[in-house]
């Protein structure tokens, strides 16, 4: 038994389920008129249960969502938005349906805040209603949207005679029926002011220590009236202050000054009627590099009536980048490198003087010559076998610049040196070092090794052969180390390792145990050098276990000892697939033709 038209709680009794079967039932369910928004839940129990029968849990049920149009409003383009007295200003009203059925008879009143009324004669069918608006009330009816998710706009100018904030928010809205609008974002804010403040700096882009001037106008609509009594304080961002005894424009009969090095301030300044401005400039002096956003949350004190919120200027304050880096970032103990700075001054930079740092060298890394100077057009010093550089007096150009600072530097012992921006001091003024970082590698031993066949069939044993170099006039070298992981489908062919006179150590598999067929690495410890050997070797054998290119390169090596460059360690093999070789027997030997009547000849294929 089906439930009836209109039930409220619908109810099926007395149909019957075949074994192993299901039954499906369907109903249409009508949301009521002057249903509230919302999600609603369709609970579903079987009662009694029936002997035997298991009873399921269904939860809160499937959710049905209720949701009709929704109405929002803004004034002009932005929340919230500014206009001048006597100065119209679009508000529109934006009305979003979600997917569903056509809406019709969509209607609504906004009562507009004391203070604003409506400008004009509102166009009309707008959003296919009827729009009228006069003195503070606005009247949408009979207004419509199509199937499925859709919006309509509704525009109406409006326009005040007083200065003000006015806020239009959901409780102006009236009359939202017969369709249920959603309100909740309707909200909207104007400000209503006599005169609108702007500001900018005329030279965007500055220098460290540069100055730029800073502008403020101030200017009336075009059918304002006159204004009297205009002020307002601007307080700079950190880093940018006025320049002290900075001369200014009054701006008809205004006073200008400068509470402390950031506070800027007018008062008394003075507008005609109509479309008129006038112009503040203060004189500012940027000292870090940076950029330095003035907007209306540093301007306070609004007097007479003048808004600011449009108010946004941005300062570009830029010095010199300082970077460094080593010419040769390897050296054998006792060779040398060329350490360069470069100097940049940045796009739209003025010229730059008095640029100067001192870089302190790592320990163990000295200087192997005297710097040449000038350079940069400054001066540059240090002593051989002393740790400093110091340079002074340097120049750049106007606009996009660079110049270099060079020096040779050495060192004995093998390391890894780090030479970050640490190791500048006495930078000048506006000069960035957080970039300088160069790394220089000290080496008495060097790591290279090669393949001795490629390419090898898959399967077949090839020598694999690392070559230690030791730098010329080096004493014997003990404590060599390094771990080599063979690239994947590389393993060795068996456990033997040897090494060529002058060399020496222990041979292990990667986890430290003996070496053995199928292993996927060596380790070194231990290795040793005798004085006077100048290349020596450790070989091992390995197989490619499938078709392919293997690159064993600097990158497959860790854990290598302190002094052992392992920067060119780069080798490749090259591995063939499957090899097939073929035999031919005959039972009559002067029978060479396959299916000649005068002998046999059979051919074997075999895959290796």
């Amino acid at each position: 038994t089906n439930p009836a038209v209109g039930a409220t709680n619908p109810a099926w009794t007395g149909f019957t389920v075949p074994g192993g079967g299901s039954v499906t039932l369907t109903f249409t369910a009508n949301i009521a008129a002057g249903t509230l928004n919302g999600t609603y839940f369709n609970s579903t129990n079987v009662i009694p249960a029936e002997s035997g029968a298991i009873v399921n849990n269904f939860g809160p049920g499937a959710p049905v969502t209720l949701a009709a149009a929704s109405l929002t409003k803004i004034f002009g383009a932005v929340n919230p938005a500014s206009t001048q007295v006597g100065v119209a200003i679009p508000l529109t009203f934006t009305v979003t349906k979600l997917a569903g059925g056509a809406l019709s008879g969509v209607a609504f009143t906004d009562n507009l805040p004391a203070g604003l009324t409506v400008s004009g004669v509102p166009a009309t069918p707008q959003c296919g209603g009827t729009v009228s608006g006069a003195g503070a009330t606005i009247t949408v009816t009979g207004a419509s949207l199509a199937a499925a998710a859709t919006t309509c706009t509704i525009t109406v100018n409006v326009i005040s005679a007083t200065s003000g904030t006015y806020t239009n928010n959901s409780s102006n809205i009236s009359a939202t029926t017969p369709v249920t609008l959603i309100t909740t974002g309707a909200n909207a804010t104007l400000n209503v002011s006599n005169a609108a403040l702007t500001k900018t700096f005329l030279t965007p882009t500055i220098g460290v220590n540069g100055t730029s001037v800073l502008r403020f106008t101030l200017s009336n609509a075009t059918a304002g009236a006159a204004r009297s009594g205009l002020g307002f304080t601007d307080t700079l961002p950190a880093n940018v202050s006025v320049v002290a005894g900075f001369t200014v424009s009054q701006c008809n009969g205004g006073t200008v000054s400068s509470s402390g090095a950031q506070n800027i301030s007018l008062s008394g300044a003075s507008l005609a009627a109509g479309s008129t401005t006038c112009n503040v400039d203060v004189t500012v002096r940027g000292t870090v590099p940076g950029t330095y956003v003035n907007n209306s949350t540093n301007i306070s004190g609004l007097t007479g009536g003048l808004t600011a919120l449009a108010v946004n200027a941005t300062l570009q304050v830029r010095g010199t980048v300082l970077e460094k880096n080593f010419s040769a970032a390897n050296i054998g103990g006792g060779g040398t490198s060329s350490l360069t700075f470069v100097l940049t001054n940045g796009a739209g930079n003025p010229a730059q003087t008095a640029l100067a740092f001192t870089e302190t060298l790592p320990a163990n890394v000295t200087l192997s010559a005297v710097p040449v100077t000038p350079q940069c057009g400054g001066s540059v010093t240090g002593a051989i076998g002393g740790s400093t550089i110091t340079f002074s007096a340097g120049t750049l150009a106007l606009g996009t610049s660079a110049c270099t600072i060079s020096a040779t530097v050495t060192s004995t012992v093998a390391a890894t040196y780090i030479n970050d921006s640490s190791r500048i001091t006495g930078a000048s003024s506006g000069m960035d070092t957080t970039g300088v970082n160069a790394t220089l590698t000290v080496t008495n031993v060097v790591l290279s090794k090669q393949f001795a066949t490629s390419p090898v069939n898959a399967n077949s044993s090839v020598a694999l052969t690392f070559t230690f170099t030791n730098r010329p006039g080096n004493p014997a070298q003990s404590g060599l180390a390094f771990t080599d992981t063979f690239p994947v489908g590389v393993q060795l062919f068996n456990g033997t390792s040897t090494f060529s006179a002058g060399c020496a150590g222990t041979v292990t598999d990667l986890a430290g145990g003996a070496l053995g067929a199928n292993d996927t690495g060596i380790k070194l410890a231990a290795g040793t050098m005798t004085a006077g050997t100048a290349t020596c070797t450790l070989t091992v054998n390995v197989m490619g276990i499938a078709g392919g290119t293997y690159i064993n390169n600097s990158s497959n090596i860790s854990a290598a000892s302190a002094g052992l460059g392992t920067g060119g360690v780069n080798a490749t093999l090259l591995v063939n697939g499957a090899t097939l070789l073929v035999t031919k027997t005959t039972s009559t030997p002067t029978a060479d033709i396959i299916g000649a009547a005068s002998g046999l000849a059979t051919y074997t294929v075999t895959v290796q």
